[in-house]
């Protein structure tokens, strides 16, 4: 997989030197995705498959290659083609964190719950299966979550045989690779060197991001596609430039309909700030008055291949829940109400969760009691099921939680008020802010702060909320960076560079975070080993699953039934059971009760986290008897 990248990367080398690894990202994961669909029509998702068509792939590739190179492009001009766009000492400090970084992913043995329940447990049935299609399953999120994240995790399980201990990769990489399209960002919009170092040193050092970094979630791989969609259409948004029909726009087009439809199929959530960005640009095209027949080819031709990369997802949603997707992963992240008072104290729910800083003593304190007083001015209860999930009681996570679902991110939104008030300085008066908002770089902080915004009000509070805002926080760290830099512009000193003061500052509180999140998650990384670190989280429930797994392997089962609650920790039973034996879901009560394999009449049944359990269960006319109690939540059944 990562030689056919390289090869796609080496492909397009007429390109310019960013665009070329957008658009190999692209291709490989488009090549990705219709692999997966593919083989899954067949039941053919297999290990030598895998390994075959990823050959094939890259044969095809090396032939490509040498014939549009006949002079063989040699590996050092590729190489050196990347390195142009850094200087040496930042391609220093990059590979050196890289390096960190992808030892920790590949040494941190998955324990985060996602992953236990549903994450990894999927990518098991689907090997299994030889299949994406929907299966039956008392964990319905194994079907009703986004796939995209999960299709690649798929291919690197299959080939690896079965194996976990690359699957923390594309959060890790898809972490490093948005560092530098946001440096690329800010170098598109006119930063500064130091400044667009700036930028990605925020995101680097933003601890949820940091975090998921080394996870199975996929929050950083969504971000990619958001700063790809970005950094292409600011291209769109030069009004130099009209939308004319050529092969660079039409390019452009489709590479910006893939970056839409793959952040969607990854998490949905991303398409808000997509949506505000696509509104920023019809507010372009209409000022400098484009095609407006082109301009609707290009909308149809876009808008066939989102529904045509969407289209087998949505089908099998359809077929399962009866809608595009499930209820309990889409409408149940959103606001329940929009009546304005509702709205506005969800906002300040999500937007003060990620301030608490360590900087600032009883500060988390203060921004409760701030929270409360609103919400009783405004005559609304906090704990409101439409603005709370599940009615959940509001709280604030302290100063340097570095959780990967619980991370506070005080810098990146400190940072984004403290330039909003630059913004209102710079801009007092009205004929300023006309000619300021004119300027390209502000009309993308403008635009970056409202999706931010919007956001929050819009998505309904829950305590691990901050892990959907990573793609947000990705997109403010060069807004920040511009706002900054000119700012401090205005008021240059040749006896003192406020800016680099400034910077100064920011950096040391950077470095801070970024030693507590290391300090955090490398004695995670390096005092686990598998099976054990599985549970790290749910420490208490390990000794009964070996036992259970232990009792089922001594007596040489051939198939095992799993009768589990909606949110247990399934991956682990899994991983503890022999390899060769057949594992399905049964006595399922959810939608996917309809994928039940009427014929399965398993040899044992596993029975965990459900109440009043019967002495004898009836499988498919088959009945089983309660043979061992483990713990207080595992029995096993036997016929």
């Amino acid at each position: 997989m990562l030689i056919a990248f390289v090869l796609l990367y080496t492909l397009l080398a007429k390109k310019e030197i960013v665009e070329r690894y957008i658009y190999a990202v692209i291709w490989w994961t488009l090549i990705c995705y219709g692999m997966t669909e593919i083989l899954s029509c067949f039941c053919a998702i297999t290990t030598r498959n895998l390994w075959c068509c990823w050959l094939f792939l890259d044969i095809a590739l090396l032939i490509l290659i040498f014939r549009k190179f006949p002079n063989r492009l040699s590996a050092k001009s590729v190489i050196s083609a990347g390195l142009k766009v850094f200087h040496k000492k930042e391609v220093i400090l990059l590979v050196v964190f890289a390096i960190g970084l992808l030892f920790l992913a590949i040494r941190t043995v998955p324990y985060n719950w996602d992953s236990m329940t549903y994450h990894l447990s999927r990518l098991y049935h689907w090997k299994q299966n030889g299949s994406v299609a929907h299966y039956a399953t008392s964990i319905d999120r194994q079907v009703a979550s986004p796939v995209l994240g999960a299709f690649v995790n798929l291919h690197v399980y299959v080939m690896c045989g079965g194996s976990d201990i690359l699957v923390n990769l594309l959060q890790a990489v898809s972490f490093l690779t948005n560092g530098i399209l946001i440096y690329m960002i800010a170098k598109k919009l006119s930063c500064a060197k130091r400044y667009c170092v700036f930028a990605a040193v925020l995101y680097y050092t933003t601890p949820i991001a940091f975090a998921e970094a080394l996870t199975t979630q996929v929050d950083n791989f969504s971000a990619l596609w958001m700063l790809c969609f970005v950094y292409l259409l600011l291209e769109f948004l030069n009004l130099e430039n009209k939308i004319i029909r050529n092969k660079a726009c039409m390019s452009r087009v489709f590479a910006l309909s893939v970056c839409i439809a793959f952040g969607y199929l990854t998490k949905p959530s991303v398409c808000i700030s997509m949506v505000l960005f696509a509104f920023w640009l019809f507010l372009i095209v209409i000022k400098r008055r484009d095609n407006w027949l082109i301009l609707m080819c290009y909308l149809l031709v876009s808008g066939g291949l989102i529904f045509m990369l969407l289209l087998p997802e949505l089908l099998r949603n359809i077929s399962t829940f009866g809608a595009i997707s499930s209820p309990g992963v889409g409408q149940r992240q959103l606001i329940g109400s929009l009546y304005y008072k509702n709205v506005l104290l969800n906002g300040l729910k999500n937007f003060t969760f990620n301030l608490p800083s360590v900087w600032i003593y009883g500060g988390t304190e203060m921004l409760w009691k701030l929270v409360e007083w609103v919400a009783q001015f405004v005559g609304v209860d906090i704990n409101n099921p439409a603005i709370s999930e599940d009615g959940k009681e509001f709280y604030m996570h302290g100063p340097q939680t570095y959780g990967h679902d619980t991370a506070v991110n005080p810098i990146v939104v400190t940072l984004m008020i403290i330039c909003v008030i630059f913004f209102v300085i710079r801009n007092r008066k009205w004929s300023a802010a006309k000619r300021q908002l004119g300027e390209m770089r502000n009309q993308f902080f403008v635009v970056t702060v409202i999706s931010f915004i919007i956001f929050c009000a819009v998505l309904r509070w829950e305590p691990f909320v901050s892990r959907y805002m990573i793609s947000y926080f990705a997109i403010l760290c060069p807004a920040i960076s511009i706002q900054v830099e000119l700012f401090f512009s205005e008021k240059k000193n040749d006896k003192w560079d406020k800016g680099q003061s400034f910077l100064s500052i920011v950096y040391f509180v950077c470095i801070v975070e970024l030693y507590g999140l290391i300090c955090c998650h490398g004695k995670i990384a390096l005092a686990s080993d598998r099976p054990e670190g599985y549970f790290r989280n749910n420490t208490w429930i390990m000794e009964d699953y070996k036992a259970a797994a232990n009792y089922v392997n001594a007596n040489s089962n051939k198939s095992v039934g799993l009768c589990l609650g909606g949110d247990t920790y399934e991956y682990p039973l899994l991983q503890l059971l022999d390899e060769d034996l057949h594992i399905e879901h049964v006595n399922v009560a959810n939608y996917t009760k309809k994928y039940e394999n009427t014929d399965f009449c398993p040899d044992t049944i596993i029975v965990i986290d459900l109440e009043n359990s019967k002495d004898i269960l009836d499988i498919n006319g088959v009945p089983y008897a309660e043979k061992k109690v483990i713990g207080e939540k595992i029995r096993i059944y036997e016929k």
